[in-house]
């Protein structure tokens, strides 16, 4: 019983890293994830400040407006199976657009999830408004 509630306990812990911070600052993500001990790397991407935050699960970039606020998020999973699990969830929690795209509404915010390729691999591009 204590080997299946650890189990959860990663998985969902591997689970809440793997969010998106949209409309948060470049200080409260690069804080957030240092709490966990994530590999970090801060650098700049075609002009805009950029983060990315390398998990068990997924990497995550953050791309930062001039204010550093968070307005695009990538999301690269690292297995298929990864993979599968982010479409069954964002079909589970999301308004289906199509097979590559959902939209979440929330607190008066819409935000654009699409399936991309980037670098060889599938990745999901979160947008807010």
């Amino acid at each position: 019983m204590i080997k299946f509630l650890v189990i959860i306990s990663l998985l969902y812990s591997t689970t809440t890293f793997s969010q998106v911070r949209l409309n948060y600052s470049k200080s409260e993500i690069v804080s957030e994830f240092s709490e966990y001990k994530f590999r970090i790397q801060e650098f700049e991407y075609e002009g805009l400040d950029a983060v990315t935050i390398f998990t068990e699960r997924v990497n995550l970039l953050y791309l930062f407006n001039s204010n550093n606020i968070c307005k695009v998020s990538i999301l690269i999973p690292h297995t298929q199976q990864d993979l599968k699990y982010f479409i069954e969830e964002y079909n589970r929690e999301y308004v289906v657009m199509s097979d590559t795209e959902w939209k979440m509404y929330s607190n008066g915010n819409v935000s654009t999830i699409e399936l991309i390729y980037t670098q060889g691999k599938q990745a999901f591009r979160w947008i807010t408004n």
